[in-house]
């Protein structure tokens, strides 16, 4: 299996595991277009994390554009990656919302390849779109909030189910302003146990995560997460904005974030003023 430098682009034939030019660990140089996967063919890798490498392949039999997810080499020999690879796919199967991603099909390829489709979404991820070009005027914002909420809701009161992650970054806008909910692979349903482990992202978690206080950890952390990502998407940074990970977590279990008021007095003397945010909003 063939690996690359994330920072130089070289690739490397397997064995080489770090790279001579800068040093950096080698990643999997995933799959090329063309392979074929339980019936899909892969056309080119949209966006890979620790999770999975996603790619935008056809299904042959339909003739459809899909996103395919596939498991990184080596992490179906770590506990709990797999099993977290097919509870996304479990539970966006259980849901069917205009605002949640659509699960298509999963399994384990005659390779040994370990693989989900879904839905393919010809947008960005709202990181990339606040990032990238700022907050959104706030008739966008409001939408993209209004249907985030909406899916939420919906997987709770339909399956009783919680994302686990919700964050800019698994939020995904299509080109008609629209988002949708992606990855769950951190979903669970209501009683349903934790390990003792939690893999949620500390920028956009909630106290009782922060605190691996499990017996409270439940839809209402969805609901902070949420809160935790409308800020960023109105400020362009997040409610604590720190690179440390345990003083974020701390920051979230016992302090109150800057109002967004005041962060757009800041951004007002600073020059880069976001859209207003009416104060009935928040």
């Amino acid at each position: 299996m063939e690996k690359i430098c994330t920072e130089c682009g070289r690739i490397y034939e397997d064995g080489t595991a770090v790279c001579p030019e800068c040093g950096l660990q080698l990643v999997d140089a995933g799959l090329k277009p063309g392979f074929i996967v339980a019936g899909f063919e892969i056309l080119g890798e949209l966006g890979r994390g620790s999770n999975g490498v996603v790619y935008r392949a056809r299904q042959i039999k339909l003739d459809r554009e899909v996103a395919l997810k596939i498991l990184p080499v080596g992490r179906d020999t770590e506990d709990g990656y797999v099993e977290n690879f097919f509870r996304e796919a479990r539970a966006a199967a259980k849901l069917s919302h205009p605002s949640i991603v659509m699960a298509f099909d999963a399994g384990v390829s005659e390779e040994g390849i370990y693989f989900f489709a879904m839905e393919l979404i010809n947008g960005e991820s709202l990181d990339f779109r606040v990032t990238q070009l700022g907050p959104p005027e706030l008739k966008s914002a409001l939408k993209i909030a209004r249907d985030v909420a909406e899916g939420l809701e919906y997987a709770w009161r339909t399956q009783h189910l919680t994302h686990g992650d919700i964050k800019p970054a698994n939020i995904i806008l299509d080109p008609f302003g629209n988002a949708k909910i992606a990855d769950l692979g951190l979903a669970k349903t209501a009683g349903e146990g934790y390990n003792g482990e939690l893999m949620a992202t500390p920028m956009f978690a909630a106290p009782e995560v922060c605190s691996f206080d499990f017996d409270r950890i439940g839809f209402k952390s969805d609901m902070y997460s949420y809160a935790c990502t409308i800020y960023f998407m109105f400020a362009g940074i997040a409610p604590f904005d720190e690179n440390d990970t345990e003083k974020v977590m701390l920051c979230h279990i016992n302090e109150q974030p800057i109002s967004l008021a005041e962060r757009q007095r800041a951004a007002d003397i600073a020059g880069r003023t976001p859209p207003a945010v009416p104060a009935v909003y928040f």
